[in-house]
């Protein structure tokens, strides 16, 4: 029989309910009404206890400590259920401390129908809490796109004298009637209203409030943000037949033939005296027979260690030019890339 009596009410529920209810409904269970903060502490609490009962066995689950993310909860009632299942695996159910529970609010119902009301609610509530932060960001970013694209300085100034409120309220229906024009697919930060150069001395300020009494809508004019588009270069359709069956003779009567296309390569990291000379006798030697070598040259005030080559022939010699054994060792060979100079 235990020695002593810890007080929780998670691990007091998990202990009536083991071997009395399915484990995976109980886990459901605990989910769904404990906070997180509250099986963590379940958790800690239980793992405490086993160590202090001493034991000298290797069977009992070692103590993990989870990282913070959705999942965590639900493993941390593994672990809890993994010292069950080890002691009852072993017949040493006995020898684990009694787990008692003093807020029988902390209890969660089993029957069906509680159980059912309990989850609603809290994922009811958990629901509007995610609503509420999206409502509240999209509020923000609404209102910093609306101050970003309508600042003070697109309108003109009205004056907050009741002798010029008439002219302020036919300014604003202006305005009003103007946005109540079909723009298409744009939108009204594509979209920008022009005004009259307005100066600040009392004069013009005189002229300006007396024209806007009669403002119309054709006054103003919509100035749209059109967006330069790049013309789109045709793709470049290339055909490659394969080598034509038949008789040598059958070939040579056709008076159209094809231009397989060369074999072509950077060839790097060789010594710096190599010549051109040199590389294209050595291929000779290797059984390519028509090898073209091109040194290349470094650009002004740039010293290589190394030389580089450009090197083409046929493709009937495919074979040899990729094979590794040709080239010497420690030598570079990959594709030449061909860029379009349009």
């Amino acid at each position: 029989m235990a020695a002593c009596f810890y007080r929780n009410e998670l691990l007091c529920f998990v202990a009536n309910k083991y071997g009395n209810s399915p484990n995976e409904s109980v886990k459901s269970v605990i989910l769904n009404f404990y906070t997180p903060t509250e099986i963590s502490g379940a958790k800690e609490l239980i793992f405490k206890a086993v160590n202090e009962l001493n034991l000298t066995v290797d069977w009992v689950p070692r103590q993990v400590n989870r990282r913070r993310s959705e999942d965590k909860p639900r493993l941390e009632i593994d672990d809890i259920y993994a010292v069950f299942d080890a002691f009852d695996e072993h017949v040493q159910l006995n020898i684990l401390p009694e787990f008692v529970a003093k807020d029988l609010e902390r209890l969660p119902p089993f029957r069906t129908d509680e159980l059912d009301l309990c989850m609603a609610v809290r994922r009811i509530s958990a629901l509007e809490s995610k609503v509420s932060s999206i409502v509240s960001n999209c509020v923000e970013m609404v209102s910093a796109n609306v101050k970003a694209n309508f600042s003070a300085n697109d309108f003109p100034k009205f004056n907050n004298t009741s002798a010029n409120s008439a002219q302020n309220m036919s300014m604003i229906t202006a305005v009003n009637t103007m946005s109540e024009i079909d723009t298409g697919n744009k939108t009204l930060s594509d979209i920008q209203i022009s005004e009259p150069d307005i100066h600040h001395d009392h004069a013009t300020s005189a002229c300006w409030s007396e024209g806007t009494a009669n403002v119309n809508a054709s006054d103003f004019t919509l100035v749209t943000n059109k967006r330069r588009v790049k013309p789109k270069t045709p793709p470049r359709v290339t055909v490659l037949k394969g080598t034509k069956t038949g008789t040598s003779n059958e070939a040579s009567s056709s008076s159209v033939r094809g231009v397989p296309r060369r074999l072509t390569a950077y060839v790097g990291r060789l010594d710096r005296d190599t010549t051109e000379e040199d590389l294209s006798q050595f291929l000779k030697s290797s059984g390519i027979a028509d090898p073209v070598c091109k040194k290349l040259k470094s650009k002004e005030g740039i010293v290589y260690r190394t030389a580089a080559f450009f090197v083409s022939c046929s493709s009937e010699w495919k074979h040899i030019f990729h094979n590794e054994d040709t080239w010497p060792a420690g030598c570079e060979l990959r594709d030449w890339v061909w860029h379009d100079k349009r």
